[in-house]
Parts: C-alpha cells; structure tokens; sequence
C-alpha cells in the first residue's frame, strides 16, 4: 500500500492570484474599442471563403477572452470572486486551434492591434493574464 502511494506523486500547479489591475474606466475603454469584433457578420458558409471565416472567427474570440478578462478584473475588487480563468483557457485554446500553433500574449497583442490601437495598459494586462492562464 505504501509502495503505490510513493509511485504516485503529485504534481505542484502554481497559481497566480494576483490582480489583474484594470480599472473600471480602462475595463470600458477596453470592451468599447473593440465591441465591433463581436457583432461582425459571417460570410455565407457556401461562399467558400475558409479565410475570412477564420478571421471573424478569432477576431470573436478575442473580443470574448478580453471581456473575460476585464469581468475577471472587476472580480478581483469584488466579494464574491467568481473567476473565468478556465473559459480564458479555453478560448485561448481554440485561438490556437484556429490559428494553428499555440497563441502567445505577443500573438494576443499583435492581433488586437491590427483591428484597433492597444493601449499600453491592456498590452501588460494580457501579459499578466498569460502568465496566470498558462500553468
């Protein structure tokens, strides 16, 4: 019975709790700068056009993982913490997915800033994100 016990053994998962640090008017600012990647229309599917699905596909994506990221944030000053980090994950994945090699903040922030200009507080908050989704 010991034996199975030392063959099992646990991995340490590091967690970062620290705060993402946007505040409110940054979190509007954020979301109101690219609202318009969320309402885009698709190409009709029998159009064939396989690259401009994928485009608004993942720009979709990324206006849902920065909505996440900035209810995460005002999460962080709330009493009841109730945090995305799993649907970030997730939507980080299939980012991936579509892209087709895993996505990195660089990749998050070089794509937010081909549809809108990023503001320097978004660009570390990605970075600071990255690094608590990623373990």
């Amino acid at each position: 019975m010991a034996e199975k016990k030392a063959a099992r053994t646990r991995k340490l998962k590091l967690v970062d709790n620290s705060p993402i640090g946007l505040t409110q008017p940054q979190r509007k600012e954020l979301l109101d700068l690219y609202r318009h990647c969320s309402t885009q229309k698709h190409p009709p599917f029998d159009s064939g056009d396989i690259e401009e699905m994928r485009r608004v596909n993942l720009e979709r994506l990324l206006y849902l993982y920065l909505a996440m990221l900035c209810n995460d944030a005002a999460a962080d000053n709330a009493k009841p913490k109730s945090r995305t980090v799993k649907l970030r994950r997730d939507v980080l994945a299939s980012m991936g997915k579509l892209a087709g090699r895993e996505f990195s903040p660089n990749d998050i922030i070089k794509r937010l800033s081909a549809i809108a200009p990023l503001p320097s507080f978004a660009a570390d908050a990605i970075r600071r994100d990255y690094l608590r989704i990623s373990v």
